[in-house]
């Protein structure tokens, strides 16, 4: 699991790069958008790509397996407390425990807990945010503008989009401040 978080980091640090070097002031926001929805969905799939150890993985296991059962077959007929601790090979191969070593607790499914607990949090203030801009658009006067909607605001705001609907503020369209731009 770490090293499937290493790779995506390294992966979506490098394609952000990428964007940043590139892609930053192009004026054409649905290119920046597709591209970065396309790396966040790449950089989490790449990692799963078995490459290069995964052919190797087999055998070098298969060996452990053998080398162990042969020590400990040796290991029986041998008493040393030393032999025991110089002599097994594959050490390095042993999975680790996944308990916390002071009270015996599992750490794993507490982890899994915490991340689906986050994750489902910031998916509802993510369908709460997109809510609020929704009725913000359904309560306040609308207008045509080419293929997009203008949504008039009465509080002061900076002009933003959502979607197909560009959220002013209607004073300053009124005036001419935004007019120009348009």
């Amino acid at each position: 699991m770490i090293t499937y978080l290493i790779y995506s980091t390294i992966s979506l640090g490098l394609l952000l790069l990428i964007y940043h070097l590139l892609l930053e002031k192009e004026k054409m926001h649905h290119i920046n958008r597709g591209y970065l929805v396309f790396s966040l969905l790449f950089s989490l799939t790449i990692p799963l790509i078995p490459v290069g150890i995964g052919d190797q993985l087999p055998i070098i296991v298969q060996n452990w397996v053998s080398n162990t059962s042969t020590t400990t077959e040796n290991l029986e007929s041998e008493s040393s407390a030393s032999y025991m601790e110089s002599e097994i090979p594959g050490e390095w191969l042993m999975p680790m425990d996944q308990t916390d070593s002071a009270n015996g607790f599992p750490i794993f499914p507490l982890i899994l807990f915490l991340y689906v607990f986050v994750s489902l949090l910031f998916f509802a203030r993510l369908f709460r945010v997109i809510h609020i801009i929704q009725m913000k658009a359904d309560r306040n006067p609308r207008k045509l503008y080419q293929n997009c909607e203008l949504v008039f605001l009465n509080e002061k705001v900076v002009p933003h989009t959502f979607m197909n609907m560009i959220f002013v503020n209607r004073d300053d369209y009124k005036s001419g401040l935004i007019g120009r731009i348009f």
